[in-house]
């Protein structure tokens, strides 16, 4: 029943117990003077009990830490967006496809290299994150934490929604008492549940390095364009991006803000832009979240994420 007593000696990183404290018989003695020591090498994950190994406290520094690198990235890729916005001048030119004029607004420079791929390691520390969440949780119910992670939903290949949770998720559930697994299902990590959660999963899994994952967009209001002449009267106006973009527009750099049609046999009236133009960086192949402005996004999935692991922090 006493509490180890620890000794001082020259063993760094070990507990030092007498073995009188651990209850275990006299040893002979051996005629050096010196009393004999049981070294006990200790996990920093672990703590020591006498006839137990048991936890009291849910450790969830592993993905506080994550979000910390995430939040750090984030700040990276949020001062080369402003630092590419402020160096690089913008142009706007008209192009006619025969049945549209095009308002095209045009940086002088490409988006920098390094914005797809931090965009897809912030989602990656946000998500192990989460799968280091679900990793402590197992832990602390003692069971094997192998292949634990945070459990997402995701889209079949015909694009609707598969079932979830789903078998696949049976092994984590068993893993888990029942209200633990009913805080995970009450995040709604899936398609039409929390876009928010689930999406963080598929901007995670995308290749870092290809460069269609963002794009350039610049928005304006359609009070910004002014037309001369009566044949303003007749215009056909369409605010943003067409769907789907041209071909020749350079998705890296261009971005078309509106386009013109008229009525046939009338002429394309001369336009002009009143007002400042917004740019930013959205993005582009993942369809969930095209359209949707990369650093805004991350942003509330990097807070999100810290309000899931302090909510099981303060619960389990």
């Amino acid at each position: 029943g006493a509490k180890p007593r620890a000794t001082t000696d020259t063993h760094v990183g070990h507990l030092s117990l007498l073995t009188s404290d651990l209850g275990l018989p006299p040893l002979p003695f051996l005629g050096f003077g010196f009393g004999f020591v049981l070294s006990i090498r200790l996990s920093t994950s672990s703590s020591l009990f006498l006839g137990s190994h048991m936890k009291s406290i849910l450790d969830v520094s592993a993905s506080l830490e994550k979000c910390e690198w995430a939040n750090s990235k984030l700040q990276y890729l949020k001062s080369e967006i402003t630092r590419w916005l402020n160096e690089s001048e913008s142009t706007v030119f008209e192009k006619d496809d025969g049945e549209f004029r095009h308002i095209v607004i045009q940086t002088c420079a490409p988006l920098p290299t390094c914005v797809a791929r931090e965009v897809v390691e912030i989602a990656g520390h946000l998500r192990s994150a989460l799968d280091k969440l679900l990793v402590a949780i197992v832990d602390f119910n003692g069971r094997g934490v192998s292949s634990v992670g945070f459990p997402f939903g995701g889209l079949g290949k015909n694009g609707q929604a598969e079932i979830f949770p789903s078998s696949r998720h049976n092994t984590l559930k068993k893993k888990l008492t029942s209200e633990q697994w009913a805080l995970i299902l009450s995040q709604k990590p899936y398609p039409g549940g929390n876009d928010a959660l689930w999406t963080l999963n598929e901007i995670a899994n995308q290749d870092k390095h290809r460069k269609d994952l963002v794009r350039v967009r610049a928005l304006m209001r359609p009070t910004q364009i002014q037309c001369a002449g009566e044949a303003g009267e007749h215009i056909r106006l369409s605010v943003g991006t067409p769907n789907p973009i041209p071909s020749w527009c350079n998705q890296e750099r261009e971005d078309i803000m509106a386009s013109v049609g008229i009525a046939p046999g009338e002429s394309l009236p001369d336009l002009e832009i009143k007002g400042p133009i917004s740019i930013s960086v959205v993005f582009q192949n993942i369809e969930s979240l095209a359209g949707k402005d990369v650093v805004g996004t991350l942003h509330q999935q990097l807070t999100l994420t810290q309000r899931i692991v302090k909510i099981f922090e303060a619960t389990v």
